[in-house]
């Protein structure tokens, strides 16, 4: 009767354990991960497009460029938001378009109706600050596609070398939205917890947010805000981390193998061996 009632309470135990198991999976729930189309606007005062000799290409160039690239996104994740037009210019291959060029409609609000709209695609943009001159490399296509196939109906065979008031709508870009954040350079959220290795989050503002475990493992953080962030447990192994901002950030047990800290910023940071780093404090916040 004992050993039997031995059995049956081993029995009874492992199933406690084994639904125990399985209440901690269902507490922990996957990431919810979507993908969706982006769309950036460009505006201007002024501008020229004018043939590359010997090329099917043209030299675009626009004058007086708006300070911010305006960004949105389409249904079902609808977001919005601005990016510096230097950082937009830097950031070219974090969109993927340095691998796979992007279409672009020329749109002008002062020109005739045959003379106002043109498909484009787009090479690397070279931003002058100084004045206010993004150049880009543009090849001439018969056709829209995409987000911007409604304006087929609109489009025109050239437009006039010189022209005022032009607006530059970008296409082809896939945003990844982890836990409603979009990751990309330049974003803003608070929960992105997920396998995020290798992803471009450059200037990106992480302030608070709960990384927690994340695979971070050769991110680009370069002049991220992470002040506040929950780092514990989080691969950041070969994470790029120069001049970030890890003000009170907690970096328990966090794996930093290879990671390049230069200029990173520690203060008042819990470090991955629990203890409290106050040694930059009188460093500039990123």
């Amino acid at each position: 009767m004992g050993k039997r009632l031995a059995i049956v309470i081993g029995v009874a135990a492992a199933c406690i354990a084994a639904l125990g198991a399985q209440t901690a999976t269902a507490a922990k729930p996957k990431p919810q991960e979507q993908h969706i189309s982006l769309l950036f606007a460009q505006t201007a005062t002024k501008g020229t497009m004018k043939p590359i000799a010997g090329t099917p290409r043209f030299n675009l160039k626009l004058y007086g460029v708006n300070p911010q690239v305006v960004w949105f996104s389409d249904r079902p994740a609808r977001q919005s938001g601005q990016i510096p037009v230097r950082g937009f210019a830097r950031s070219w291959a974090g969109f993927g378009f340095l691998d796979d060029p992007p279409n672009a409609a020329l749109t002008l609000l002062h020109a005739d109706n045959r003379h106002d709209t043109v498909i484009v695609k787009l090479g690397k943009p070279h931003f002058k600050p100084n004045k206010h001159l993004v150049r880009y490399s543009a090849r001439r296509l018969d056709a829209a596609t995409g987000d911007l196939s409604y304006l087929n109906s609109d489009v025109d065979p050239r437009v006039r070398r010189h022209f005022r008031a032009p607006s530059l709508f970008i296409d082809d870009a896939t945003g990844r939205v982890v836990n409603g954040c979009l990751i990309q350079p330049f974003t803003v959220c608070i929960s992105p917890r997920a396998n995020l290795s290798g992803a471009d989050l450059h200037q990106a503002n992480l302030t608070g947010a709960d990384l927690s475990g994340a695979d971070l493992s050769g991110a680009n953080l370069n002049f991220a805000n992470l002040s506040g962030a929950d780092l514990p447990g989080t691969d950041l192994s070969g994470a790029d981390l120069r001049r970030a901002n890890l003000f009170k950030a907690d970096l328990r047990a966090a794996d930093l193998t290879g990671a390049d800290l230069s200029g990173t910023h520690f203060c008042r940071t819990t470090m991955p061996d629990g203890s409290i780093n106050n040694r930059h404090c009188g460093d500039p916040v990123v």
